[in-house]
């Protein structure tokens, strides 16, 4: 018991000024920044929308405009039993159309009934940071991501690379940390594989994009770090408080979907 409260405690609360409570405050920012829900489909971006409402919007849609592109598949698709093959190849005729409008409508009913009960429940993302620690599933998905961002090197090396920016004498995480972060982040799928099983929507391939998504994020984070640790106002600055102060001057979920268009810097162990 002593050791699991040791854990929690290096885990939930890092040091400060090490990269890994960097890119714990990073997502915890990115998982509360409100949501333009799914099933409502890609939001139609104007030109007398505000800078910074036009911003947010072209960072969701891509993941709306997948989802849409997804259901309609999955609707011409259903549509193959009871429609001639002919009626579905290139542009769709008007009938076939709005056949698959209908399905995709009926596929966005589903997710608004599921989406606040299912994949938010589980994964906990509207409460990742309660002012003194962070939510046990966030580090686990951050350490995780970050193990895959940097290639998989192993437990020891994940380690050294989220204890960046440690203080001389201040205790960081340790390949035990790092393992035990894999092994709660199985059991956080497993728990949504146990929720879910019984819904079509929730496929292993959205489950893989939940990951991957962790993962891009923490390499965009970390260049997002790379480029302000060189910016004179916040060289002094580290861990919590340069995510903080980030999010304060420019907008940290502004600065990820900018980093997201430049090229992929490897992430290497400091």
């Amino acid at each position: 018991m002593r050791d699991n409260r040791h854990y929690d405690c290096l885990v939930t609360r890092p040091a400060k000024e090490s990269m890994c409570s960097f890119l714990f405050m990073g997502v915890a920012i990115n998982d509360v920044e409100p949501k333009v829900p799914l099933w409502l489909g890609p939001v139609k971006i104007t030109q007398d929308m505000k800078p910074v409402v036009r911003a947010y919007h072209a960072r969701h849609n891509l993941a709306r405009v997948a989802l849409e592109d997804g259901l309609r598949k999955s609707a011409i698709e259903s549509l193959r039993r009871a429609v001639p093959e002919a009626n579905l190849n290139g542009p769709l005729n008007p009938e076939a159309e709005r056949l698959v409008q209908e399905l995709v409508e009926g596929c966005r009913s589903a997710l608004l009934c599921r989406e606040e009960s299912v994949t938010n429940d589980i994964l906990r993302r509207n409460a990742p940071f309660d002012g003194e620690r962070f939510n046990r599933e966030l580090c686990a998905r951050v350490i995780v991501a970050a193990g895959h961002a940097l290639g998989s090197p192993g437990h020891e090396a994940t380690a050294k690379y989220l204890n960046d920016g440690l203080p001389p004498g201040e205790k960081g995480l340790t390949r035990d940390h790092v393992g035990r972060a894999n092994k709660s982040h199985d059991k956080m799928l497993e728990r949504l594989i146990r929720a879910t099983w019984r819904s079509p929507l929730v496929t292993p391939d959205l489950l893989a994009r939940l990951i991957f998504a962790d993962i891009e994020l923490v390499r965009h984070l970390d260049t997002v770090y790379r480029q302000a640790r060189v910016r004179p106002e916040f060289k002094t600055l580290r861990g919590v408080d340069l995510a903080l102060a980030i999010h304060a001057q420019f907008d940290l979920n502004e600065r990820i979907h900018r980093a997201a268009g430049l090229p992929r810097a490897n992430l290497t162990a400091a």
